[in-house]
């Protein structure tokens, strides 16, 4: 986190790291998320206008820029946990969360 906050984000005082709520962490995080998210849509608009503008056969091209590039990462994302790796860590967190009380 700090190192995120004060590469990516540019705090330039590691005091105002400590002194950052978690929620003024992730408002920041979502800020910067949509920076870049804006930037990749530039690069893949110059992407696509340089891709279309050099005369490709037009039955080999993406039918949308959406499809030349996606930038929608969530479909991308796969798992590789197992259901059996997550039912132990859902039961090693609900003990966690079971001793933190009593203790």
């Amino acid at each position: 986190m700090i190192a995120f906050a004060c590469g990516e984000l540019g705090i330039m005082r590691l005091d105002d790291v400590y002194d950052m709520t978690f929620a003024e962490f992730q408002i920041r995080l979502f800020a910067y998320k949509r920076m870049q998210l804006r930037d990749w849509e530039k690069v893949r608009q110059i992407a696509w206008s340089a891709f279309i503008g050099s005369h490709q056969d037009p039955k080999t091209m993406p039918k949308s820029i959406d499809k030349f590039m996606n930038l929608d990462i969530s479909n991308e994302r796969k798992s590789n946990v197992s259901d059996a790796q997550k039912e132990r860590f859902l039961n090693a967190m609900s003990e966690y969360i079971k001793q933190s009380k009593n203790g």
